[in-house]
This record gives structure tokens, C-alpha cells and sequence, in this order.
């Protein structure tokens, strides 16, 4: 869960389940269509109290813009606020988040005056456009020169997907190792992934295209279970998030770039 403040809408996940609502309205011109989109592509986060209220106020959200809220949503988040679901996570600034949710029930409370107008349906390119493929495959060990800073680093490709625009992707671990010279292989770990090297952060990586700081060239390949690295796939639109494995559910599905050498640290 990344926030950055008390409101409502100072988190990513109720950003991205407005996001995501918006862009389901956008192709389907339907409301009950547009919410029934966004709970398969958040249903992960039903598992988790927190996160489960932040999809809840995001929902609610984006319904009471459109003019049409779901009074038992709404029921819910009342329930949520008087369990203190979503609140003592905030610590020292929790009675400032509990301000908020209750102003924030108090408004969507009442209908919307002024209902925003249902969004225009994605035009229909006049050519079909060509998915990006992903980079690299599975296993792949980077070398990766940074030409600007000087000095190499090492990352190592987890897994090889497809989103749902088409486009490919990976996800790429960067290693937590920096060398004057390029990485050799014992750099990532053993050939049959049995000893997983240490990791510094996990990120995706687009298709297509590479155009960041370091210049990845593929040294190798070793054999990898993502589920070694903490991480695991799943059903929603980012396709892949962080295990419960003490490191916290959040990360990878907000760990966007523009490259390698730039990625989060988790």
C-alpha cells in the first residue's frame, strides 16, 4: 500500500480502482458492467481488511461520480469506519484519517448534483496496433553498463508475461551486486536456481523498445522460480505482486520505470 497522506485518495490502490473504473466505463458504457470489472481485477484485495476498504472508497468514488452509488457499498465503508478498518494503520495520523473517511461518507451521502457524463468509448485505430513483444525470456542474466555513471550492475529477468493491452513485459530482479567490469555468472546464483541470488529490488519492465540508462546485454541464463524471490502471479490486471512473505503485500504492481538502474528498493 503506497499513501502519501490522509485522504481519501492520497493511496495508490484507490487511485488505481478509480483508474481502472473509468476505463471499464470507457469500453463497456455501463456502470453495473464497470463495477463488476473492477471487483475481478481487484478481487486479490479482498484478502486484506486494508485493502479491501481502499478498493470500497475508490468503488464508491468513481459510482458517486457517475450518479449511481451502491447504498450497500457504502454501507460497508460506514461498517469499515466503525471497525477502524483503514485507520490505525495510520499511526500518528490516524484521527486525521478517520476525518476524512467520515467527511468522506458524509458526502456520498447525498447524490451527486452534478454527475459527470458517461466517458467516450476508445476510438478504433485505423490500423490495428502491433503489441510490443517482451524483451527477454525467463532466466535471462543482464549485464547491464551504465555508460553516464560508469561501472555495470546485475538483474536477472523472473518471468516473461503479457498484459492485457497485448504488450509484453518482464519482471526483473535487480541484483545487489555493482562492479567496475561486467557480472560473471556466478553473480546470479546457481545454473539450476537452486541458491537465488540476493536481490536489491523487483520491478516490471515494459516491451519493446529499451530506452533507460544502462545498456542490458544477456550473459547467460539460469533457471528461476519467482516464488523464491518472494513474488507470485495473480489474477488482477498488473498480473504480479509480492507473497506475504514479511516484506509486505505492496511493490511491484507500483514500481514503474524508465530504467533498470532506477528501480525501488523494497
Amino acid at each position: 500500500m503506497g499513501a502519501w497522506g490522509t485522504g481519501i485518495e492520497q493511496n495508490d490502490t484507490t487511485l488505481d480502482v478509480i483508474h481502472q473504473f473509468v476505463e471499464h466505463l470507457r469500453r463497456t458504457q455501463s456502470l453495473p458492467k464497470a463495477t463488476a470489472g473492477v471487483m475481478h481485477d481487484f478481487a486479490h484485495a479482498l484478502d486484506d481488511p486494508e485493502y479491501a476498504a481502499q478498493l470500497r472508497h475508490g468503488l464508491a468514488t468513481a459510482q458517486w461520480r457517475y450518479g449511481k452509488l451502491d447504498r450497500a457499498l457504502l454501507g460497508a465503508i460506514r461498517a469499515d469506519l466503525e471497525a477502524g478498518i483503514g485507520i490505525a494503520s495510520y499511526g500518528a495520523e490516524a484521527k486525521a484519517r478517520e476525518k476524512a473517511v467520515r467527511a468522506f461518507v458524509a458526502k456520498l451521502s447525498a447524490p451527486n448534483p452534478k454527475p459527470k457524463a458517461m466517458p467516450a468509448p476508445p476510438k478504433v485505430p485505423k490500423r490495428p496496433r502491433v503489441p510490443k513483444p517482451a524483451v527477454f525470456e525467463a532466466g535471462d542474466c543482464l549485464a547491464l553498463q551504465l555508460p553516464r555513471k560508469g561501472g555495470w550492475l546485475a538483474a536477472l529477468v523472473l518471468a516473461r508475461d503479457v498484459s492485457e493491452s497485448g504488450d509484453g513485459f518482464n519482471v526483473v530482479a535487480r541484483l545487489d551486486w555493482k562492479g567496475a567490469n561486467a557480472p560473471q555468472p556466478r553473480v546470479f546464483g546457481a545454473p539450476d536456481g537452486s541458491a537465488p541470488p540476493k536481490v536489491r529490488a523487483i520491478a516490471m519492465f515494459p516491451g519493446g523498445r529499451y530506452d533507460g540508462d544502462a545498456i542490458a546485454t544477456v550473459v547467460g541464463r539460469v533457471q528461476v522460480d519467482p516464488a523464491k524471490f518472494g513474488i507470485e502471479k495473480t489474477p488482477h490486471f498488473w498480473a504480479w505482486r509480492f507473497a506475504d512473505t514479511g516484506k509486505g503485500r505492496e511493490g511491484m504492481e507500483f514500481a514503474g520505470w524508465h530504467g533498470l538502474p532506477e528501480l525501488r528498493r523494497y
